[in-house]
């Protein structure tokens, strides 16, 4: 049978359904962030890691010049090394692929020599033909919305020869070892050895896959590994064009996940204490309200440890609630979230299943914390006597004109009365006040930050993309005569100014003989160039006349921390080594492609071209357009390529620069939308905030309002005065809103620009931001205080008067 206590409990939440509904949607949606986030964390990393080291990814790839193939003697050679576990070889062959009528997108071949018997660097069958028939491709699931093909559908494929082939779609894989198109740009097709030799009439690998046989998740190890089998493979007389070491045991996109999280993480932690500020402001509202009845008690008996245990029931009561409402709405955003993400970053959602610690989470941001920050508002509030409380005659409302503060309003004169009665209610309750402005200004400063963060981000990637001032470039399969292929550019129509370029790859040789885990691209740059707008760091920019001169970026220093400026560096390009002094550093650029950041080291064109004897050669070629205009710049990019056919320039590759700036958006785009959903839920608790405390306070003056009807004051005046109430205190909540969100924005700006690009976001405080915000602010205040008003409104002057 439940006893009187917990049945005065019962009826106080029923009989106030506005304010239990008020507390219990306050902490439900602080257990809502916390439980969808911290879901998505657990399923988003669990399965992308499972996923990825299911597919035995490999601990090193080394690619070797196309002209210098290799055969399984070389493979077991490696494999018989006692630091290598496995090795296999693979082609990797840079096509082009026709999408459309004059549409060729990049394509990337990849050749494996047993499909029944893949080792490293696994992959699945999603549908079709396995393994590829001959003269037939499969295509990775992410290159799906860039091609357009569908199995069994018959496409032209451009070979580095020139030669076009026909070829069909099989099937679609899963390879999750390969960056999704949707940021490279780039499709994956899969072939066999046997189709490779009818299409290229060559057999054999270029890139060698190792896994290490010890401390597979030990990156120096690795390196040290990579360097024998480098060696081992140059003493084969193979000439290495590339390495790639990537990160152990984690999936390339594996850090914007972990970015994601740990901003969200944040702003999640953040709603859990707005949704507590919420509660300590209306349980002491409550008690405030309930002064009597607690005196009351006392007079027959209760105890403040008994009176106390009726008011934490309630509070664990308003958590249950709570928890009933949130956890099945976080589960099911958790899973559209991770849904989301895991489609972007192409790999598979396995399980929806989480360990228990994260319902603990929960139960920690539905009860505990609730109940930790109704403790102290319940231990004062009981703790008054049964004199003080008889004496309070009925609710106990703060008293306004004491405080030099207070004081001020009486200096203002003209205002009408009942603008003027409205601004001093507002600070009757200060530590009311406080809280309600904590959680709206809150969730203006986010508001704002998110809008600059996304400002940042595009102004970011406009200068970063802006650095290299080229619309269009075109990548040649062999280096041609600079003379000629301008020549053939200037002819198109459209083509405004060219610019030819010699790009090579290297890697540092290092003092003690180690060679760098990452390629460098090293650009010969013709001085003076109107196709690059640097900005030095330290340094400075390359000039005309200088010959062994670097300069390189900081995601070359990242790799290489030794370095400073004058410095003399070692950088082994197709087999030669050769000695170079850095001059500057520069910021990082978006190279596109699989990588959107990488190591680059820029040098003059001369010089390059000289030592590695290709003078007046360049296998690169930059466009600027007469437009700026992106449908204008694909005609020109496309008029260009059936040119350089009809001339039989053969093409590599091209990219628009409004491409690159696509890709990075794409990872940006993540953040940006999830940042947008958790601002839209701290607006919804500034919103039940002000709702809370505006209908708080018209209780407590509901005395106050009947005197004001008795004095011939209409509904329209007292809605009006409740109205300005809300209003003024959004309007404070926006300039201070406002202030914080400086700090905030820099904050969010630094550490997502160097979690993705190395360096932080170009800073820009977004006014339209301010604006929108101010508008939105004056919208909720209208909203957050129309029940109140209404109440008020309708309040006749018998129950005003008669009421305690």
């Amino acid at each position: 049978m439940i006893n009187l206590r917990t049945r005065k409990i019962l009826r106080d939440l029923w009989g106030n359904k506005i304010r239990t509904a008020l507390v219990v949607l306050t902490i439900a949606i602080g257990v809502f962030a916390v439980g969808s986030i911290a879901r998505s964390w657990v399923i988003l990393s669990r399965d992308l890691s499972n996923s990825y080291l299911a597919a035995n990814p490999a601990s090193a790839t080394i690619s070797t010049y196309a002209a210098r193939n290799f055969n399984n003697n070389v493979v077991e050679l490696v494999e018989g090394m006692p630091e290598v576990k496995q090795a296999e070889g693979q082609n990797g062959l840079r096509a082009r692929v026709k999408v459309g009528p004059d549409n060729w997108r990049a394509l990337r071949l990849v050749v494996r020599d047993d499909y029944d018997d893949l080792r490293i660097a696994k992959f699945s069958l999603e549908a079709g033909q396995w393994p590829p028939p001959n003269q037939t491709m499969l295509l990775e699931r992410s290159s799906i919305n860039l091609t357009q093909l569908d199995i069994g559908e018959t496409t032209l494929v451009e070979l580095p020869n020139g030669k076009q082939r026909e070829i069909m779609v099989a099937g679609y894989v899963h390879d999750l070892n390969q960056t999704p198109t949707v940021f490279s740009y780039i499709a994956y097709g899969y072939i066999t050895a046997e189709t490779l030799e009818k299409l290229t009439g060559e057999r054999g690998f270029n890139e060698l896959m190792i896994t290490v046989a010890q401390n597979p998740f030990d990156e120096d190890h690795i390196r040290d590994v990579v360097d024998k089998v480098t060696q081992k493979m140059e003493d084969n007389y193979l000439i290495i064009a590339s390495k790639e070491i990537r990160e152990p045991g984690k999936h390339p996109l594996d850090n914007i996940i972990q970015a994601v999280i740990l901003i969200l993480s944040m702003l999640g932690i953040l709603s859990v204490f707005l949704s507590a500020s919420l509660v300590v402001n209306i349980i002491s509202s409550i008690l405030a309200r309930q002064v009597q009845q607690i005196g009351s008690l006392k007079a027959i008996g209760a105890t403040s440890r008994t009176i106390m245990s009726m008011y934490m029931l309630a509070i664990v009561i308003f958590g249950i609630l709570a928890l009933i409402i949130s956890v099945p709405l976080g589960m099911v955003a958790a899973r559209q979230n991770t849904v989301f993400i895991a489609g972007l970053l192409n790999f598979n959602i396995t399980s929806f299943e989480i360990p228990l610690y994260i319902f603990g989470l929960e139960l920690l941001a539905g009860l505990i914390v609730p109940f930790l920050a109704a403790l102290y508002p319940i231990i004062s509030g009981t703790r008054i006597t049964v004199r003080e409380a008889i004496g309070a005659g009925g609710a106990k409302t703060a008293q306004f004109g004491a405080s030099a503060f207070d004081q001020l309003f009486e200096k203002f004169r003209g205002l009408p009365t009942s603008i003027l009665y409205a601004f001093r209610n507002i600070f009757r309750h200060k530590g009311r006040l406080a809280l309600t402005l904590v959680a709206l200004s809150l969730a203006g400063a986010i508001f704002i930050a998110v809008m600059s963060v996304r400002d940042s981000l595009f102004l970011t990637t406009n200068d970063i993309a802006a650095y290299w001032q080229e619309d269009i470039s075109i990548s040649f399969v062999d280096p041609q005569r600079l003379v000629e292929v301008e020549r053939e550019a200037l002819s198109v129509p459209g083509v405004a100014r060219v610019e030819g370029r010699l790009v090579k790859l290297g890697f540092r040789v290092r003092p003690n003989g180690a060679e760098s885990k990452q390629t460098t691209t090293i650009h010969g740059v013709s001085l003076p160039t109107e196709f690059i707008t640097p900005t030095v760091i330290k340094g400075r920019w390359l000039q005309a006349g200088d010959t062994n001169s670097l300069v390189i970026n900081t995601d070359f220093l990242d790799e290489e921390p030794d370095l400073a400026i004058g410095d003399t560096v070692e950088l082994k390009i197709e087999g030669r080594t050769i000695k170079w002094t850095v001059v500057g550093l520069v910021t990082s650029q978006i190279v596109g492609g699989t990588d959107l950041m990488a190591p680059i080291a820029y040098t003059n064109y001369d010089y390059l071209a000289k030592t590695m004897g290709e003078v007046g050669l360049v296998d690169r070629l930059l466009i600027r357009t007469q437009k700026q205009d992106i449908a204008f710049q694909t005609d020109v990019s496309d008029a260009l390529e059936q040119h350089f056919q009809r001339v039989n320039l053969r093409i590599r590759g091209k990219l628009l620069n409004t491409d690159v700036r696509t890709s990075l958006q794409n990872v940006f785009a993540i953040i940006l939308n999830l940042m947008l959903t958790m601002t839209l839920l701290f607006a919804t608790v500034g919103g039940l905030g002000l709702t809370s405390m505006m209908s708080l306070n018209v209780l407590e003056r509901t005395q106050e309002i009947g005197i004001i009807r008795v004095l011939g004051g209409p509904g329209r005046v007292v809605s009006q005065i409740v109205l300005t109430e809300g209003i003024f205190i959004g309007l404070l909540s926006w300039f201070l809103g406002m202030l914080l969100a400086i700090p905030l924005s820099i904050y969010f700006g630094n550490s997502i620009g160097v979690t993705f690009l190395n360096i932080p976001l170009v800073y820009t405080f977004p006014f339209w931001g301010i604006f929108l915000w101010l508008v939105l602010v004056i919208i909720l205040s209208t909203i957050a205080s129309l029940i109140p008003a209404r109440s008020a409104s309708r309040l006749s002057v018998r129950e005003t008067l008669a009421y305690e």
